[in-house]
């Protein structure tokens, strides 16, 4: 399997900015030399003091992919992000992992997660899916305004969640979906709102179905925001809306 190492140890290389240790010093005389073998022993000693050690996962997950251990490097870089959610190389050094795979579902996820942290790391992720002929129904999704989003529809009415109701609770949610070249979401992320809302407004966001968005005569994935607006009426019951794109 052919992993990008000149990207995969810039991750490595913004860690050690922060402070270098003699562990560190020790591993970058490891990795000049490919000894992987020897990364991983030294890391996961690390790990044993700490598992939390940021640094360590990230030179335990290099040591993985150019080992050809696709799997157990996904998992650490996801164990990274779990610790650190924003750590922009992370994600774009998962997204090369899963460019390798063909990941498509995986890697949709992680350009959504770029295009709000980072568009510019997002853009060079894009360049390498497309130099390794990822495809998403022929174009990588891209975000599009409400006035783009058109012929909404959803086969099942919005539900107001039980526990909502029961503590009267009215709220604004904004959910994220990634829709394919077909106007089917494939993907939905709770963006904002009480948690009491999450799993419905997930679940009805995923019911929609869009007219497919056209760029250059190609019906192409895209991504887009719907706000679901929960309230109770003045009579005493709950009005959920389906609500506005963003």
């Amino acid at each position: 399997m052919r992993i990008h190492l000149s990207c995969m140890l810039t991750a490595v290389s913004i860690l050690n900015s922060q402070g270098t240790t003699n562990y560190e010093e020790a591993i970058k005389s490891l990795v000049a030399t490919s000894n992987w073998t020897e990364v991983m022993r030294k890391s996961e000693e690390r790990l044993q003091l700490n598992p939390k050690d940021t640094k360590a996962l990230a030179y335990l997950g290099i040591s993985y992919a150019n080992t050809k251990q696709v799997k157990q490097a996904a998992d650490t870089f996801q164990k990274i992000l779990e610790l650190e959610p924003n750590n922009t190389i992370i994600w774009f050094n998962l997204g090369l992992i899963q460019i390798e795979q063909k990941d498509q579902t995986g890697l949709l996820h992680t350009l959504s997660r770029l295009n709000r942290l980072d568009q510019r790391t997002q853009l060079l992720l894009l360049s390498q899916a497309n130099c390794d002929n990822v495809r998403f129904g022929g174009n990588p999704p891209f975000r599009v305004s409400s006035s783009v989003v058109k012929s909404i529809s959803a086969p099942i009415p919005l539900s107001y969640p039980p526990l909502a109701k029961y503590h009267k609770l009215q709220a604004d949610v904004l959910v994220e979906l990634i829709v394919d070249s077909t106007g089917c979401p494939k993907q939905a992320e709770y963006l904002w709102g009480p948690s009491a809302f999450q799993a419905e407004a997930k679940e009805y966001a995923m019911t929609m179905r869009f007219a497919p968005v056209v760029n250059s005569t190609k019906e192409v994935p895209f991504i887009t925001r719907v706000c679901l607006k929960y309230r109770c009426d003045g009579g005493g019951g709950f009005k959920p809306v389906p609500g506005e794109f963003l």
